[in-house]
Parts: structure tokens; C-alpha cells; sequence
């Protein structure tokens, strides 16, 4: 998810209301993609950190009993659980196991990080729809009428340069939602 795509997908223009709410549906899908992606990576590098934790877990047993039968080449004069486990963590095959499980943690971090930012921008792109819905409401009302036009109900039925300008929107608009279509088909 690129932020300047994100901004941009945040943002509305109340000049193309209709575009918009036709874009609305495709950005709530490919934002719930994303999230979907980031959780199963989440879960795929859980189970992969899982499983270093149980390779860590072998090494250790592995060493621990190696040692314990020949403690005398691993330079120990005696056998205690205390010089054991410190003969264990010096040894370059645990050091390499826990380095792999500590890397496997932070990724998970970085997974369940990505996985919370998908979750907030998938809320801000559900919350554009009551921004949508109250712009919508505003220009039914005529919010956005310049001052020196009279509402809908004052116009004239005649009034030419009127319908013209209507006329010249409606058609902008359909250039617009043509280019949106073949936008989203990949062309």
C-alpha cells in the first residue's frame, strides 16, 4: 500500500459525486484484499516462527545431551544445569538457530504491523462512504448552488443557458465514467 495511493484514495472530489461512489465499491474490495493478503502473510510467518522455535528448542537438546556425555571436550569440569546451559548458548549451531527464531520475530512484528495499518486504511476508505452519503444529501439540497442562481423550484422551464450548462455536465460526466470503466478493465 502506497501512501500517496492511499491519500489519493481517501480523498473526494464533491465536483464528481457519482464517480466517486461508483469507485467506492472497487477501492472497499481492493483495500479488504489487501487486508486479507497481510493476514495470511501473518499467519504464514507465525507458523514459520513457530516452527524456528521448535528447531531452537532441538538444537538445545541436542547440545544438551552432547554435553552432558562429554562435558570434558566441551572445556566443563563438572556437570551442573547452570554450566551446561551456559555451554549450550555458546555454541555456534544454538547461535544460528536463535538468530534465525529472532529474525522469524521480528517479521512477525512486521507482518502483524502491516496487518494493523491494512486495518486502518480499510476503515478510513469505509468511512469516505457517510462523507459520500452526507456530500450526496448536501447536493440534493442544493448546498452547492452558487448564490446568484435561484434553487430548482424558482428556475424557469425555458431557461436556456441553463439546461446548456446541465446538458455540458451530464456529458463531462459520461466521458468520466467511460474512462473509470476502462480504467478498471485494465486498459
Amino acid at each position: 500500500m502506497n501512501e500517496d495511493e492511499f491519500e489519493k484514495a481517501k480523498q473526494i472530489d464533491p465536483d464528481a459525486l457519482d464517480l466517486e461512489w461508483l469507485a467506492q465499491t472497487e477501492l472497499v474490495h481492493q483495500y479488504s484484499v489487501m487486508l486479507d493478503e497481510a493476514i495470511s502473510e501473518r499467519d504464514d510467518i507465525k507458523l514459520t516462527m513457530d516452527y524456528q522455535k521448535e528447531m531452537l528448542e532441538a538444537v538445545k537438546a541436542e547440545l544438551m545431551i552432547e554435553i552432558r556425555n562429554d562435558y570434558s571436550s566441551y572445556g566443563l569440569d563438572k556437570i551442573s544445569e547452570a554450566t551446561v546451559n551456559s555451554a549450550i548458548i555458546l555454541q555456534p549451531e544454538y547461535v544460528e538457530a536463535r538468530d534465525k527464531y529472532y529474525d522469524m520475530q521480528r517479521d512477525h512484528l512486521n507482518a502483524k504491523e502491516r496487518v494493523a495499518q491494512c486495518y486502518s486504511a480499510l476503515e478510513a476508505i469505509k468511512t469516505k462512504k457517510s462523507a459520500l452519503e452526507n456530500l450526496g444529501r448536501l447536493f440534493a439540497m442544493e448546498y452547492y448552488l452558487p448564490a446568484n442562481e435561484p434553487t430548482y423550484s424558482g428556475r424557469v422551464g425555458d431557461d436556456k443557458a441553463y439546461h446548456r450548462k446541465i446538458n455540458k455536465n451530464r456529458k463531462a460526466r459520461k466521458v468520466s465514467k467511460e474512462r473509470l470503466k476502462k480504467k478498471g478493465k485494465g486498459e
